[in-house]
């Protein structure tokens, strides 16, 4: 199929797509063809389409015209603990731990204009620019380092990683690695067979690339995905999932492959007999989710939940399986657990209970909106505006201390161990824990008003202000 992205201006460019495609990847292609900083894409209804579904998805067709919305306001990007703030002339700001990237002197001339967007690995940074070329920087074994293949990263629209490498995808399809060895930094052994790439997934230390014909190929850490060759991905595939050991997708028929580590997620044979009679959903909210060892998947029928994995980590549903079996909208995860958005606004939650897998029950979760996680606890968001949450103290599951503050809340941000909750007032409150950006008394002030967005880090909140000022705290 082919379509038009156009500018309000009058530009526009004419892209040849599959329908199982993510608009994400076309967005990228869109924005370096016309050269400039594309936000989001608006279908010829006026509709704000989401970028992480496919164009089936979003109801886009055959020659059907797209409106791209331009990056007017700065953008920030994080890593595990630096920030790198882009503004509308492409030029990059950087702050916080030097070793994550936080300090760019070395590269800070080729960063002072044109680039497009900026994708980071644990530890370390690569920015796109206009004309399709990278530059990256951070902990060099990480990532940060290109040097060995700068003269093939050209033409680049799209760039993954794992946590310390990254594959960058071409125009032609191709794909360049970087980074370290063991974590797929090395694609070298299925280089020949790297090519007509449409998307790249992720484990910790393994990379999985979906081709336009539905086949996948996989290379890096062998025990973390690296390697599928006892499965049939040749053809069919349409979605990819990850814990950080094991991959699963979905293909088009819905069933549901899993590989990688056993115990983390990459053997679902046990739930297989599930998958024959009810295929994986194929439409609305992606149907599964990862903690950090175990898949939750939503069937089609009666949007069941079936999972696996490690039991620990939320790869068993347990007492709750009754309260899963039909109507389940979404499903969010910690490292540990997962909890079950229903369409009646009640959650449900599996897994180890001292990271938000406590059994379901209590009151307060009902007429739930949106939910959202740190490492090891889950903060809901009601229709009311109003904020709960639950799971392990010490990462933000204790909010008794501002829960008469949490009303009129339009948004929740997490860090690993700390939220942020973002008031229509466009003040800000914080909990959690004090390192982690749960503690934001020292610029209270600055957080009473007029905060339009946040961004996180590992570590760190960054508040940007109307007035376009920035105001960082936590571990940074």
């Amino acid at each position: 199929m082919n379509i038009w992205v156009t500018l309000y201006g009058g530009a526009s460019v004419a892209l040849e797509a599959r329908p199982d495609q993510k608009l994400h990847d076309i967005k990228g292609r869109a924005a370096k063809a016309l050269e400039q900083n594309i936000l989001e894409l608006i279908n010829e209804n006026g509709d704000l389409l989401n970028l992480n579904a496919s164009l089936a998805q979003n109801n886009v067709h055959d020659k059907d015209v797209l409106a791209a919305e331009l990056a007017e306001e700065n953008r920030i990007f994080t890593n595990h603990g630096a920030f790198a703030l882009l503004m509308p002339g492409g030029c990059v700001l950087t702050w916080g731990q030097q070793e994550c990237g936080g300090n760019d002197h070395a590269v800070y001339g080729q960063l002072n204009s044109d680039v497009q967007t900026i994708f980071s690995s644990k530890y370390a940074f690569a920015a796109v620019k206009h004309d399709g070329s990278v530059v990256t920087w951070g902990k060099a074994n990480s990532g940060g380092d290109s040097s060995a293949v700068q003269s093939q990263l050209f033409d680049v629209y799209t760039i993954a990683s794992s946590h310390d490498a990254f594959a960058a995808i071409r125009d032609d399809g191709s794909v360049v690695t970087w980074g370290k060895k063991e974590c797929g930094g090395d694609s070298s052994a299925v280089a020949d067979q790297l090519q007509d790439v449409m998307e790249i997934f992720s484990t910790a230390t393994a990379f999985a690339a979906l081709k336009r014909n539905g086949s996948i190929v996989t290379w890096g850490d062998k025990d973390a995905g690296g390697d599928s060759s006892d499965l049939d991905l040749s053809r069919d595939v349409i979605q990819v999932f990850s814990t950080d050991s094991a991959f699963a997708v979905v293909k088009k028929s819905g069933d549901v492959l899993a590989w990688g580590n056993s115990a983390a997620g990459g053997d679902n044979a046990a739930v297989q007999a599930l998958f024959r009679k009810r295929t994986a959903r194929l439409s609305g909210p992606p149907p599964i989710c990862a903690s950090s060892a175990a898949f939750a998947c939503v069937l089609n029928g009666h949007n069941a939940v079936v999972s696996w994995g490690d039991k620990k980590c939320g790869g068993h549903t347990g007492e709750v399986a009754p309260l899963l079996a039909s109507e389940v909208y979404l499903i969010s995860s910690t490292k540990k657990a997962f909890t079950a958005l229903k369409n009646n606004g009640v959650l449900v939650c599996w897994g180890d209970k001292a990271s938000g897998g406590e059994s379901f029950g209590e009151p307060d979760r009902h007429d739930i909106e949106s939910v959202i996680s740190s490492d090891h606890a889950f903060a809901a968001l009601k229709r009311s505006g109003v904020v709960v949450a639950w799971g392990s103290d010490a990462h933000g599951g204790d909010f008794s201390a501002v829960r008469h503050l949490l009303v009129d809340v339009i948004r929740l941000y997490a860090t690993g161990s700390a939220f942020a909750a973002l008031k229509r007032n466009g003040s800000v409150v914080t909990w959690g824990n004090k390192n982690g950006g749960g503690d934001s008394a020292k610029f209270a002030g600055q957080l009473n008003e007029d905060v339009q967005e946040i961004f996180s880090t590992s570590t760190a909140f960054a508040a940007v202000k109307t007035s376009r000022g920035i105001i960082t705290w936590g571990s940074a």
